[in-house]
């Protein structure tokens, strides 16, 4: 009994031994492991600091730039149309909600009849009804709606982000508006405005 518990011992140290072992030869491949990894979120973190530094600044340029339009305006220099560059129209300017609502009476800026309109899944750069990483589906041509699949359409607005492409007939000027979802009361209140 004695000669197999100590056959036995012989065997469990020589498996503790190669266990052991072989965790040692390995420790310098999963330190570099590990070290790559730390490096990695150590300059995103950085890089992740220097973006939020150069965001509060320029945060704090544009409220400097607010609150001086606000004094302006309160001391009667500047009306609020004057103050945010659209003379000449019905402006309201809301530093608190940070709004500037300009309405345009009786003009109209493209011709809804030229308009079309597309959505695709994703975002990206193209061309105006190509941008997006999936199919465009087309909504609308020359301002009438189109007839279009339901299942095509939920599938595209399933996704985390959408591109909504318009060609308002203009030229051939653009622009990118990046935008994100709304809340109830965000759509009510600003449902009141005229547009």
């Amino acid at each position: 009994m004695y000669a197999v518990a100590k056959k036995g011992m012989w065997v469990l140290t020589a498996v503790a031994a190669v266990s052991i072992l072989t965790g040692c030869t390995n420790w310098k491949k999963k330190y570099q492991g590990l070290n790559v990894e730390h490096q990695n979120l150590k300059g995103l973190y950085e890089s992740t600091a220097q973006e939020r530094a150069a965001l509060a600044q320029q945060l704090a340029q544009e409220k400097a730039l607010v609150d001086e339009l606000q004094r302006q305006i309160a001391e009667g220099k500047k009306t609020p149309a004057q103050a945010t560059g659209f003379e000449g129209f019905d402006t309201k300017f809301d530093a608190a909600a940070g709004t500037i609502t300009v309405t345009l009476q009786d003009m109209i800026l493209f011709d809804p009849g030229k308009a079309d309109l597309w959505i695709t899944a994703g975002t990206g750069h193209g061309d105006t009804e190509t941008r997006g990483h999936g199919d465009p589906l087309q909504l609308v041509r020359a301002g009438q709606p189109l007839s279009y699949s339901e299942e095509a359409a939920s599938a595209i607005f399933a996704g985390p982000e959408i591109t909504v492409a318009i060609k308002l007939g203009l030229g051939d000027g653009q622009a990118t508006v990046w935008t994100c979802d709304l809340s109830h009361d965000y759509v009510s209140i600003n449902g009141h405005y005229r547009t």
